[in-house]
C-alpha cells in the first residue's frame, strides 16, 4: 500500500513511470542493473512520486531501506484506507447482477467471482490493467475481498486458475441467456475483429499479420459479436494473428451454430469479409447478413449502367447526402447467383475526397525524389498512387501521379455498397450497417479505456484471461451507455468515464474504527444512481457491507 502521510526522498537509481494519461507517477527503484545475469534492469516499485525528488512510499521502500524506519517509521499497517470510494462499484455491480454477469461469474469461477468483479472495476474506473497496481486500487475503493491480492497470486490466477475451459463455459452461457432474451431467438449480431500486439516472445498463438497500428510486432486477433438493438456483446472468438478476417468469418459462424443449434442470427459485416464462400456458407447455414461489398467486376458493370444522376433523384434520397436504390443481381463473375444489391452514393464524397487525394498524391511525387527507400516503405504507401522509380541503392529518382488511377478514383468516388440475402429497403440496410459504429466503440473502449492496446502478457493463458476481462469491460460499459441513454441526451458532453468518475467523489470514511458515509449525496449523483433504482438507504447498505468485510480483515478471516 501507498502511505500516503509520508514524505521521503526518490532514490537515486530510479525509474518514473505513468501507465495512462490519468495515471499516477509511480516510482521503480533499479536494484541490479542489466548484464550477464539479467537480460534487462531488476526493479520495484517503492512509491508514488508528489514531486521530482520527494515521493509517498509503500512498504518494499522500507524493505529495501529498512535505515528509514528511524526516520519515519512505517505506520501501522491496515488492509483498506479510511477513505473508500464507493460510487462507481455501486452501478457497476448492479449492472453485472441486472444482466447476468454476477450469477455466471459464481457459477463458472467459484470461489474467485469477487475477483474478477474487482478487477474488471480496476480496469474500467483506472483506465489501466498493469497487475502490479491492482492492489493500490483495492485499498481505497470498495470490495467485497477482505483481503489484498498479491503479484504471485495474481500471477497464478491470470496463468493457472483461469482455463480456457472455465471461460469458453460463460461465453456459451452468456450467449445462449442472451438468445433467449430476443423474441423467438432470433439475433441482429454486428461482428468484427481488431488485432492485439503482444510484446511477450511466451505467447506461443501471437503471430506476424496485417496489423490496424503497424508496431513490428506479433498479434492475436479477437472477433466480437454485438447485439445490435441493445449494443452488448454477446460473445467473442481468439485466433491467431496471421488469420485473415475472411477466413475465419466461417469458423466464427460455425461456433455459433455449435453452441445453440437453433440461433437465428444476422450478421452485419464490413468489406473485410466480403467473399463468395463467406456469403454463401452464411446463406447455407440459414444466417442472413448485411457485408459492404468490394470491388468486383459485376459490381462495376452495374455502377456503369447506373450513373449518379439515377441514383440522385430527390425520390432516392435516404438523409443528408446519402442516396440509395435497391437492385438484385450477380455479385461474383464465377457465379450466377443472385444478391440484394443496395447501391448508394454520396456527391458530397466527389467534391472533397478526391481533390485531396489528388493534392497528396502530388505533393507526395514532388518530395519523395531523392529519398533512399531501402525497405519499400515509400514505394508501399505511394504505389498504386503513383509510377516511381528507384535505383539499386534504393533512392527514388522518379515520382510521376498515376493519373489513370486518380480518373478511376473520381469515377467511383461516392459511390458505395451493401450485399445481402434480406429483401428490405435501401434505407433499412444502410442504417442496419450504421450501427457498426458500436463495435468499433467497444474495441475503442477496451484498448484505450482498459489499457490493454498492447498485451503485457507471459503466457497463452494470460492473454486469454486478460481477453476475457476486457469482454466483461466491454459488456459493462455497453450496458452504462444503454442504461443512461436519457442521461447523456440531457448532458451531451457526459460519458460513460465522466459517470465514473462523478461517483467516485462518493466515499465511505472511516470513524472510531466503522466506516461512515463522509458526504451527502449530489442531486447529480442520485440523478445517475437513479437509472439504477439506488437509493440514499441502498448506498447505506453498501457502507454496511464495507464494514462486514472490514471487520472480517481486523479479525483475520480468509476470504
Amino acid at each position: 500500500m501507498i502511505f500516503d502521510d509520508i514524505l521521503v526522498p526518490i532514490p537515486e537509481k530510479k525509474r518514473i513511470t505513468k501507465y495512462g494519461s490519468h495515471s499516477k507517477r509511480y516510482v521503480y527503484e533499479i536494484i541490479a542493473r542489466k548484464g550477464k545475469d539479467h537480460p534487462k534492469d531488476v526493479t520495484v516499485c517503492v512509491g508514488v512520486a508528489v514531486s521530482d525528488i520527494e515521493m509517498h512510499p509503500n512498504e518494499k521502500y522500507y524493505e529495501l531501506h529498512s535505515e528509514m524506519s528511524a526516520d519515519k517509521p512505517l505506520p501501522e499497517q491496515n488492509t483498506f484506507d479510511s477513505q473508500i470510494h464507493l460510487g462507481q462499484s455501486m452501478i457497476l455491480r448492479t449492472s453485472a447482477a441486472r444482466t447476468g454477469i454476477t450469477g455466471l461469474l459464481k457459477e463458472c469461477f467459484p470461489g474467485y467471482s469477487e475477483l474478477i468483479q474487482t478487477l474488471v472495476e480496476y480496469y474500467m474506473v483506472e483506465r489501466e490493467s498493469a497487475a502490479q497496481l491492482y492492489k493500490y486500487y483495492l485499498y481505497d475503493h470498495y470490495t467485497e475481498l477482505n483481503y489484498i491480492p498479491n503479484e504471485t497470486q495474481l500471477s497464478r490466477f491470470f496463468c493457472e486458475y483461469m482455463d480456457h475451459e472455465k471461460i469458453q463455459k460463460f461465453k456459451n452461457e452468456w450467449l445462449k441467456q442472451r438468445l433467449n432474451i430476443e423474441p423467438e431467438g432470433r439475433i441482429d449480431i454486428d461482428f468484427d475483429s481488431t488485432n492485439f500486439n503482444i510484446s511477450s516472445g511466451a505467447v506461443e498463438g501471437a503471430e506476424y499479420g496485417k496489423a490496424k497500428v503497424e508496431e513490428g510486432l506479433p498479434q492475436i486477433n479477437v472477433a466480437y459479436f454485438l447485439e445490435r438493438r441493445s449494443g452488448l456483446p454477446v460473445y467473442y472468438d481468439i485466433y491467431y494473428g496471421s488469420i485473415i478476417d475472411m477466413e475465419h468469418c466461417r469458423k466464427a459462424a460455425e461456433k455459433l451454430r455449435a453452441i445453440n443449434r437453433d440461433t437465428k442470427a444476422s450478421f452485419i459485416m464490413d468489406r473485410g469479409y466480403f467473399s463468395q464462400a463467406n456469403l454463401n456458407y452464411l446463406e447455407d447455414n440459414g444466417f442472413h447478413y448485411l457485408c459492404m461489398g468490394k470491388e468486383t467486376v459485376p459490381i462495376l458493370e452495374l455502377i456503369a449502367k447506373t450513373p449518379s444522376t439515377v441514383i440522385e433523384k430527390a425520390e432516392n434520397r435516404i438523409y443528408g447526402h446519402y442516396y440509395g436504390i435497391k437492385k438484385t443481381g450477380n455479385v461474383f463473375r464465377e457465379s450466377e447467383k443472385e444478391y440484394f444489391i443496395y447501391l448508394y452514393y454520396d456527391p458530397s464524397k466527389s467534391v472533397d475526397a478526391v481533390p485531396e487525394l489528388q493534392d497528396w498524391v502530388e505533393y507526395g511525387c514532388a518530395n519523395i525524389v531523392g529519398k533512399r527507400d531501402k525497405n519499400y516503405g515509400i514505394r508501399n504507401t505511394y504505389g498504386k498512387y503513383a509510377k516511381i522509380e528507384a535505383d539499386d541503392d534504393g533512392v527514388i529518382i522518379s515520382a510521376v501521379p498515376n493519373y489513370e488511377y486518380l480518373d478511376r478514383y473520381r469515377e467511383l468516388c461516392g459511390y458505395f455498397w451493401i450485399i445481402s440475402n434480406e429483401d428490405i429497403t435501401a434505407e433499412e440496410a444502410l442504417q442496419c450497417y450504421r450501427h457498426r459504429v458500436a463495435v468499433e466503440r467497444a474495441f475503442r473502449n477496451v484498448k484505450t479505456e482498459a489499457d490493454l492496446n498492447k498485451m503485457y502478457v507471459s503466457s497463452d493463458h494470460a492473454f486469454e484471461a486478460k481477453s476475457f476481462l476486457a469482454f466483461l469491460c466491454a459488456i459493462l460499459r455497453a450496458e452504462i451507455t444503454l442504461r443512461l441513454k436519457p442521461y447523456f441526451f440531457q448532458y451531451s458532453s457526459e460519458t460513460t468515464q465522466t459517470v465514473l468518475k462523478e461517483l467516485e467523489k462518493v466515499k465511505a470514511e472511516l470513524l472510531m474504527n466503522k466506516y461512515h458515509l463522509r458526504y451527502e449525496l449530489t442531486s447529480r449523483q442520485k440523478q445517475i444512481l437513479s437509472f439504477y433504482d439506488i437509493r440514499k438507504d441502498d448506498v447505506l447498505n453498501y457502507v454496511s457491507k464495507l464494514n462486514e468485510t472490514f471487520s472480517l480483515c481486523q479479525t483475520g478471516a480468509l476470504y
